[in-house]
């Protein structure tokens, strides 16, 4: 039973908390590199009635935050959407997330992750793999703790940092066809 409540309570910060101690303001987008259509450190168009396209070597930032955003090419769309095209990659101080496509809403800070996602905890090593992942940051007044839901048999491997639990050499795993993970502390799975 106690293992059982480890492995919930742990799963859950490797699923759900990406990067939820940073993420405190909303991500102003900065482009940082495009091999094509822009090139420099400057602002992206921000207003409704932008659309942007970007393509090779694709490099964004937040602004005056450590996360950036990365791929092949780059669609912005109305200065909201962005949808990343082609090897997509999130990486944070603490967090790297991988995928075949990623979709950014800034608004709702909400990153959608598409084909063979991939998140790997740093700190500890713990994996996220399923080829959907939504995931919402926590960002005051818009999303008050992260969220995450993987789908289509999504598998978390948790290492645990403590000293003197067992899954330091060998991982707790979840598997699940929906797994939903809350705020810091629950990881609910459905589905065998």
């Amino acid at each position: 039973m106690g293992r059982a409540i480890v492995l919930t309570a742990s799963a859950a910060l490797c699923a759900a908390t990406l990067h939820a101690q940073q993420a405190s303001r909303p991500c102003a987008v900065l482009l940082l590199n495009a091999d094509r259509q822009g090139h420099g450190s400057q602002p992206l168009p921000g207003n409704n009635a932008t659309n942007y396209d970007v393509a090779g070597s694709v490099r964004l930032q937040c602004r005056g935050q450590p996360i950036y955003m990365n791929a092949d090419s780059v669609s912005v769309l109305g200065g909201d959407f962005f949808h990343f095209i082609t090897r997509a990659d999130f990486r944070d101080p603490r967090y790297h997330i991988t995928a075949d496509t990623m979709f950014y809403t800034r608004r709702i800070e909400k990153i959608e992750l598409r084909g063979h996602a991939h998140a790997v905890d740093r700190l500890t090593g713990s994996t996220l793999d399923a080829p959907y992942i939504d995931y919402f940051r926590a960002v005051k007044g818009i999303n008050d703790s992260a969220s995450v839901i993987a789908m289509q048999r999504a598998t978390t491997r948790y290492f645990s940092r403590n000293p003197g639990d067992t899954a330091r050499a060998t991982p707790y795993i979840l598997t699940g066809d929906v797994l939903h993970g809350f705020g810091a502390s629950r990881l609910r799975a459905n589905g065998t």
